[in-house]
């Protein structure tokens, strides 16, 4: 009966030339797509490939991609780790974002010392980057 499901959910995919399995299906504003099935229980579907295609246990864990493409569904691209291993994926990878806290064109810029970023903007923004940088203490 599951297999249903498992034909239905790889109908929902193209390969792309880099490997990916880009979800044809629907997507989130991040790019995150959508799977229903049993008795339509919505799941990430990158989270899906994981657990049903890859056999893995996802319970807990969090669904992380090694080609940092949210579309990606593809197994070989995933891995399963803690919230902690994603930070830090993010972080080596720098491609972690400071959050629109306030607006403004910044008037300097200052280096995070523990990822190297270039971090501008008004004192609040610095702060909440040096003070959320995950990446303290890993290099």
């Amino acid at each position: 009966m599951f297999e249903k499901y498992i034909e239905r959910f790889k109908k929902k995919y193209t390969i792309a030339d880099n490997g990916c399995w880009e979800w044809t299906g629907w997507k989130n504003h991040d790019g995150y797509g959508f799977f229903r099935y049993l008795n339509k229980k919505e799941i990430q579907a990158h989270r899906f490939s994981a657990k049903h295609l890859a056999g893995q246990d996802i319970t807990n864990k969090v669904v992380c991609h090694k080609c940092d493409n949210p579309g990606c569904v593809n197994p070989e691209h995933l891995f399963v780790g803690t919230q902690s291993d994603n930070v830090r994926d993010m972080h080596i990878k720098k491609r972690h974002k400071i959050p629109p806290s306030q607006k403004g064109i910044p008037k300097q810029k200052y280096q995070c010392p523990h990822c190297d970023k270039m971090v501008g903007g008004r004192s609040n923004a610095l702060r909440w980057h040096f003070d959320n940088c995950k990446y303290k203490g890993v290099k």
